[in-house]
Order: structure tokens, then C-alpha cells, then sequence
């Protein structure tokens, strides 16, 4: 079979697109990509927007099998690829490791610890899903897959002034625990791992038509391989977390709170937690 010069160029980026990040190509901004929605802005414009200033000059890329391209209604959704945790307590473990670590600093406070950008749940889901898989991968040799969920999404929190956030798509880790599937996401839930079915209500709260996708723990974005080996590098990561770190010491004094308690030793799910220790005993 003979190949056509466009043909033959759209193979060769296909196949570098297996082993290489779009930074390779020189797109140093799609993840720069925004989940947020603004107000009275519908699924697709808040799409089309992102796509637009990303991709403009390189829509070649985007033929690919990425997470949103794979995406697919949940009736349709393959759960029996998620991989198995042995019991919840090892869940648990997980999620409270990786909800209250605190192991980054900013330039502006070197001496004040950080822990994921829970508190700002406006927008850099992509940014917190890639951190804790991380961190879980080197604390508990577990590297969970990726679910991402696209849609006109809404999500009720204390932790924006509007009582809201509003995002195009979403992302967070899942694990299967016998035959239930778990999420672990504290910005939806900062208390406890939640099931599947609890946090699509939680983000769904209008049930709009939305569509998922199960990816591989390394897919940094929608725009990423769904099946992708290749892992984001932990530096790009953490200068992104950092911009999140900053955006969320704002958001919290903007509530009117004092963010060096709220981000240090006295966070939101404290009361509840020790409540809740003190009922077990």
C-alpha cells in the first residue's frame, strides 16, 4: 500500500504520540487546561474554548485515543478493568495519606508545608488526581487508574464564595474494593472515600447526560492517551500544583478565614474527624 505525504505524517505523529508528551511537541500549554465552566456557559462552549487556545495550530493531535475521545455513556462504561484494593481499610489509608500530607512549599512561605489543593476546588482537578497518584505510588506502591466524567457538571461547596463550582469535565482517582467502586477525591468528599455512584450525584447534582471514561493512572489530561505508559514529570507537575497553592491561600482568606490555620495544622475535616474517631471507641 502506498502512503500519501499527509497520510504518512499523520501516522508518524500517532505513533510518536505513543511514547511522547505533547511537551515534546512544543505545546508547553495544554496542561494549562481549565475544568472550569463560567456561568451560562454550556458543556460544549466551555469545550470549545479550551480546545480553541490549545490546539488551534495542531488539531492533527487531538486524533487520537484520548481520555475524552474514548469517553462513553455509563451504561457503557467498563468497570471490570479497575484494579482491586484487598479490603477498605487499605483504602482509607490511602485517602487520608494522601488528603493530609503536606510536603510542598511555595517561594513566598519556604517554611510552611502544603498539602494537595483540596480547598480549591474551582478548577486543576487534572493537577490534583496526577499529584496523589504520585504520592501513592510512593507511599503505597498503588498507583490508581484515572475516571474522568464530562459534562455540565456542578459541584455545592463551602469553599467558593458562590456556594458553587461549575466545571466541562472532571477527574479523580477509582478503585474497585471487592465488587463496589470507590473514588477518591476530597475535593468533592473531604471526609472519606465515596462510592461511584456518590460522587456522579455529588458533581450530576441536575442529572444531565454526561460521559466517562477509565483511564491509565499516567493520563494527565482529556487530551492525554487514555491507555498512555508515559508518566507526566513529577517538576511540571509541582510547578503547576504550586500555582493551585497559591490560588487556594487566596481563596481561604477571601472566605474570610486564616489560611495559614485552614492549610496548616487545623484543617476543615478536623472536627468531623475526631468526632468521628471518638464514636468508634
Amino acid at each position: 500500500m502506498k502512503l500519501t505525504n499527509n497520510s504518512f505524517l499523520n501516522l508518524l505523529i500517532l505513533l510518536l504520540l505513543t511514547s511522547w508528551s505533547f511537551a515534546s511537541w512544543g505545546i508547553e500549554g495544554v496542561e494549562n487546561i481549565s475544568a472550569r465552566r463560567f456561568d451560562g456557559e454550556s458543556f460544549q462552549q466551555a469545550r470549545d474554548r479550551n480546545y480553541q487556545k490549545l490546539f488551534s495550530k495542531h488539531s492533527k493531535l487531538l486524533a487520537i485515543p484520548s481520555a475524552e475521545n474514548v469517553s462513553v455513556s455509563f451504561s457503557q462504561l467498563d468497570l471490570a478493568k479497575v484494579s482491586k484494593l484487598d479490603d477498605f481499610k487499605k483504602l482509607e489509608e490511602m485517602f487520608y495519606y494522601m488528603r493530609d500530607h503536606r510536603f510542598m512549599t511555595t517561594k513566598k512561605r519556604p517554611n510552611f508545608l502544603r498539602r494537595i489543593s483540596w480547598l480549591y476546588p474551582d478548577d486543576g482537578c487534572h493537577v490534583r488526581a496526577e499529584m496523589a497518584a504520585l504520592k501513592l505510588a510512593a507511599s503505597f506502591s498503588q498507583r490508581p487508574q484515572k475516571i474522568f466524567i464530562f459534562g455540565e457538571l456542578d459541584l455545592k461547596t463551602s469553599f467558593s464564595p458562590r456556594g458553587k463550582v461549575s466545571w466541562w469535565y472532571h477527574v479523580a482517582l477509582i478503585v474497585k474494593v471487592k465488587d463496589e467502586m470507590w473514588i477518591i477525591d476530597p475535593a468533592v468528599d473531604m471526609h472519606s472515600p465515596i462510592t461511584l455512584g456518590q460522587w456522579i450525584t455529588l458533581i450530576n447534582r441536575k442529572s444531565r447526560r454526561v460521559k466517562f471514561s477509565i483511564c491509565s493512572s499516567y493520563t494527565y489530561t482529556p487530551y492525554h492517551r487514555c491507555n498512555t505508559k508515559v508518566e507526566e514529570p513529577y517538576s511540571r507537575v509541582l510547578f503547576l500544583q504550586k500555582r493551585f497553592l497559591k490560588k487556594e491561600w487566596k481563596r481561604i482568606s477571601t472566605l474570610n478565614q486564616t489560611p495559614s490555620e485552614v492549610l496548616g495544622d487545623l484543617p476543615p475535616w478536623t472536627i468531623v474527624d475526631f468526632l468521628n474517631e471518638g464514636s468508634k471507641r
